[in-house]
């Protein structure tokens, strides 16, 4: 869907022949505020329980193979960059993961699915892996990935047409392979036209010169800067997507301690009741993730477990009346949860009239009819991956935008 409108013949400029020019610009002292709002943490750098992230600058080559061209992202457990491979002579995005046991189980998740998962066309998983040594002498993993955009959670979601949108419902159930256990729309990514032709200042062009700011680590010797995320034009986004961030994936079967989470608001509603984890609720995050790719809307939103299952009661009905008593959230439970005589204030279908009231009645009738069979509360009744594929109200939705 994109066309870049430049020279596909232009020659790829090596890290070594660089200028400074192409390393960003630093900010002043007053837009230093902006970057560190959307950045990752200051004082990560320098203290913290979950690790210290790596310090890392624009320009600087890595495992003498990268070169690190701008800035892609972070998250709890890392930050993300968007390199030059000298030796492939191609883009990637390199995840410098702190120190700890995290980076060593993606590994190891990861490693298990490309070796038993056939197709993994729609799964982000990694590529090559290093180690970075920090100024305390511990070591970070790297994982290298081909080059992804942004994700569904990202602004750009409104952007996209609506058969790309649709397709990608379609894309995202071919890959829920595995148990995932943190399905949200930050770790499905749209994908990016290559940009392994261009040369660091062209690639500026498009994605926006690198803003940073210096940081001073506590050791002689070592530079760094915090690097306000690249933002990726809709122009450059293709309609495909990947489904990433494997670092808790489990195995069907396996019990775990922490049933529910981080993004409550995708977390099926058995997992707030001391249920282990299954591929019933992957899909049902995943039927959240369709109506936000379909309604444009997050359905449970609210934050905190509380306000997440009052939500699902508000709009689907009570839960299961002999769930009562096996809430594991966060807080209290509400007795009025559980009980069979509350209706639902604002139901699917009253959601699907306001936000889509151009629809069809047959194009309403088979989305209402695929979200009934995934926002089932009890997990045996759902529908799994295979046989929502095999659905004819999904087929139908599928053929009516050409997916």
């Amino acid at each position: 869907m994109a066309n870049l409108g430049i020279n596909t013949s232009t020659s790829v400029k090596a890290a070594q022949n660089s200028s400074p020019s192409d390393y960003g610009d630093f900010v002043g002292s007053d837009e230093e505020c902006e970057i560190e709002e959307v950045a990752e943490p200051l004082d990560r750098y320098y203290k913290g329980l979950q690790g210290l992230y790596y310090p890392i600058r624009i320009g600087q080559v890595l495992d003498q193979i990268y070169h690190i061209e701008h800035k892609l992202g972070h998250g709890g457990f890392s930050t993300v960059w968007m390199a030059y491979d000298m030796k492939n002579k191609r883009n990637v995005a390199l995840k410098i993961i702190v120190p700890g046991g995290v980076g060593e189980n993606e590994l190891s998740v990861q490693t298990k699915i490309i070796s038993t998962v056939p197709d993994t066309s729609n799964l982000l998983v990694y590529e090559n892996s290093f180690y970075l040594q920090d100024y305390n002498g511990e070591n970070n993993l790297v994982l290298v990935f081909p080059l992804w955009g942004p994700s569904l959670g990202s602004c750009v979601l409104r952007q996209m047409p609506m058969a790309a949108r649709v397709s990608a419902t379609r894309q995202l159930l071919k890959a829920l392979e595995s148990i995932h256990h943190d399905l949200n729309n930050r770790n499905v990514m749209w994908g990016i036209c290559s940009l392994d032709n261009y040369d660091t200042h062209t690639k500026y062009k498009y994605l926006g010169r690198p803003q940073k700011m210096k940081l001073y680590p506590p050791h002689p010797g070592w530079q760094a800067e915090l690097v306000k995320p690249m933002t990726i034009p809709t122009s450059l986004l293709r309609e495909t997507i990947c489904l990433g961030d494997f670092g808790i994936s489990i195995s069907a079967g396996t019990s775990v301690i922490n049933k529910v989470h981080q993004t409550v608001r995708y977390c099926a509603p058995e997992l707030f009741h001391d249920k282990d984890p299954s591929l019933a609720s992957d899909m049902w995050s995943y039927m959240c993730l369709f109506a936000e790719l379909y309604l444009d809307v997050r359905l449970f939103c609210p934050t905190g477990s509380p306000a997440v299952v009052s939500r699902m009661v508000d709009v689907l009905g009570p839960l299961p009346e002999h769930w009562k008593g096996d809430y594991k959230g966060a807080s209290t439970s509400d007795d009025s949860w559980y009980d069979q005589s509350r209706k639902p204030v604002e139901t699917l279908k009253s959601i699907f009239d306001r936000l889509r009231p151009e629809a069809s009645q047959t194009e309403r009738d088979h989305v209402l009819s695929i979200m009934s069979k995934g926002f089932c509360y009890v997990p045996e009744s759902r529908l799994s991956a295979a046989e929502l594929q095999q659905d004819l109200p999904f087929q139908a939705i599928m053929e009516m935008f050409s997916c």
